[in-house]
This record gives structure tokens, C-alpha cells and sequence, in this order.
């Protein structure tokens, strides 16, 4: 019965996924085809210039800071509240719902970048495969997969990885010079710290021992880390091509070998060392900087909630 109820779930799911695909897919055929001026007039309801731009540390990010936090402090809330034994499908809920709001969120960026603000030429800056682009494929997908390696590590991935992505932006953040880009990139980015908290929490991910946990747990989302690397750089590459007339370059996960980077260390390392060994440094960091003390902060929450659920027994 379990196993039914399951399975149900996933084809819902599924069938969401695939109505987001052909949402996406319908209105840029009609937006394409003038069948939608409707659409493109509402988008550009949208469409407030900032001069000056929002500015780090300026009254926007802060503000934008502390909704963050509150957004995060609620999602460990939630996370500490649910039951073990409710924990993975509470988990697939939380994580589905956040990839259907990355989904909407990156589907308004995209027709307001390239209908109102570009006029029919696309911005191949905003090409949705940077590292802080992850969460939408992840987030839709992984509720689909059953129980197993696979989906933990791609739990796992999400709450080391992902989290590291969101904390950068929010805590340095570039602001476009569009409102509604600058709350789509305050909102995008704490809702990615928020659900790598929320995952940290729950952490029906995590493996038993330190040791397995560190093997399990930490070591096979650094390889889907490095698959994504290896993936992004390969389209820097494929796509660089089309990119002759796009108002911005394609530099995704900010690295491509046709641009500079802009990372802090890492740029002088590009600068004085090439490509290359910019692109090892730009992994260690995400390595060993990164993900490695989330990885530790799990494990100490992991133990945390270990003693509380044996308490609730007795």
C-alpha cells in the first residue's frame, strides 16, 4: 500500500514537472508569434529602472539579509518539528515545492530578460545553468527518485553545495538594475540557504557513523559537484559560439575560459596562473571552504536530533 501511495506521489509530481515544461514552451510560442501581447504588457508592468543600483551592505541588502534569516530560522523550525519517521516524504514535499518555485521564478526572469528588457535578443548571461541555477533541476527532479544512493546524494548536494551558492550572493551580492531582478535574486538565494537548512535539519540523507557519513554523505555529492563543473564548462565552451550578438557573455558558474573570473583569490590566481589552476582553486574552495564545514554542522545537528528522538522514546 505504502509502495502505491508512493508511487502516485512520483507520477504527480512527474505530471507537474511536465505541465511547467509545456508552460514554459507555450508562452514563448506565443510570445514569439505576437499571440500574446497580453503577457508581454504585463511583464512590462513589471519593469522598474533602478538609478543607483541597490548597493552591498546599502538598506536593500540588509533588509533583504534579514528576510532571509527569517526565512531560514522557520525552515529549521519546521525541520526540528517533523517526526523520523515522517521525515523523507516531508523532505520530497519541502524539496518539490521549492524546485515549482525556482521553476516560476526562473520562467518570469527569462521572458522579462528577453521580451521587455532585451527585445527579442537573449541575454546569454542569464542562460539558466549557473551553479545557483542547480537547485531547479535538482529540486524537481530528485522527489521523483525512490529511496537510495542516488537520491541521497543529490539531497546531500543541495544541502552542502547549494547552500554554499545561496550564502555567497546574499552575503556579497551584485544588484542588477532592475527591481524586480533585484528581489528575484534576494528571494532566489535565500530561499536556496533556507532549503539547504531545512535539509541539514531533517537530514534523512545522512548515513550512521562518522566514517560512513563522510564517505556516503560528503563524497558522492562532491562528485555530482564536479559533474556539474565539468557540465557547465563543456557548455562555456558548446555555446560560446551563439553568443556573437548577446547583450552579456556566458560565463556560467563564473568560469568560463573565455572570460575573467571575479571570485575573490581566485581571480588573481587565473591572472597569474591561467585557466587551469584558477578552475582547481575554484573547486577546493567550494570543497574544503564550503561544503566541508556544512558537512560538520550536519553531522553535529545529526547527533543533536539523535538524542532527542532516544529522549522521546523512553
Amino acid at each position: 500500500m505504502k509502495r502505491s501511495v508512493n508511487s502516485c506521489r512520483r507520477w504527480t509530481r512527474a505530471g507537474v514537472v511536465l505541465g511547467l515544461l509545456l508552460l514554459t514552451v507555450t508562452a514563448v510560442l506565443l510570445l514569439r508569434a505576437g499571440a500574446a501581447d497580453w503577457l508581454k504588457e504585463l511583464l512590462a508592468l513589471t519593469d522598474f529602472p533602478l538609478s543607483p543600483k541597490p548597493r552591498a551592505f546599502g538598506w536593500f541588502h540588509l533588509a533583504s539579509v534579514g528576510v532571509c534569516l527569517l526565512l531560514t530560522a522557520g525552515a529549521v523550525l519546521l525541520a526540528w518539528r517533523i517526526p523520523s519517521a515522517r521525515c523523507a516524504e516531508a523532505t520530497d514535499r519541502t524539496v518539490f515545492a521549492c524546485g515549482v518555485t525556482f521553476a516560476l521564478l526562473e520562467l518570469y526572469k527569462q521572458l522579462y530578460c528577453f521580451f521587455v528588457i532585451g527585445n527579442g535578443f537573449y541575454d546569454y548571461s542569464i542562460f539558466p545553468f549557473q551553479f545557483c541555477s542547480l537547485p531547479i533541476y535538482f529540486c524537481l527532479l530528485v522527489p521523483l527518485l525512490p529511496a537510495g544512493r542516488l537520491k541521497s546524494a543529490c539531497l546531500a548536494f543541495l544541502a552542502l553545495f547549494g547552500t554554499v551558492g545561496g550564502y555567497l550572493v546574499i552575503g556579497y551580492p551584485s544588484f542588477p538594475d532592475r527591481l524586480s531582478l533585484c528581489l528575484h535574486t534576494m528571494l532566489w538565494h535565500s530561499l536556496m540557504i533556507a532549503l539547504g537548512a531545512f535539509l541539514l535539519v531533517a537530514g534523512n540523507w545522512r548515513a550512521g557513523t562518522w566514517r560512513e557519513s563522510f564517505r556516503r554523505d560528503y563524497l558522492p555529492p562532491a562528485v555530482i559537484f564536479f559533474c556539474m563543473l565539468g557540465l557547465a564548462t563543456l557548455l562555456n565552451v558548446a555555446l560560446e559560439p551563439l553568443t556573437v550578438h548577446s547583450p552579456g557573455v556566458l560565463n556560467l558558474f563564473y568560469m568560463s575560459p573565455y572570460h575573467p573570473t571575479y571570485f575573490f583569490i581566485i581571480s588573481d590566481v587565473q591572472q597569474h596562473f591561467g585557466w587551469p589552476a584558477s578552475m582547481l582553486c575554484y573547486a577546493l574552495m567550494f570543497l574544503i571552504l564550503g561544503a566541508l564545514p556544512l558537512w560538520l554542522l550536519g553531522r553535529w545537528l545529526a547527533k543533536w536530533r539523535g538524542k532527542r528522538d532516544s529522549e522521546a522514546e523512553k
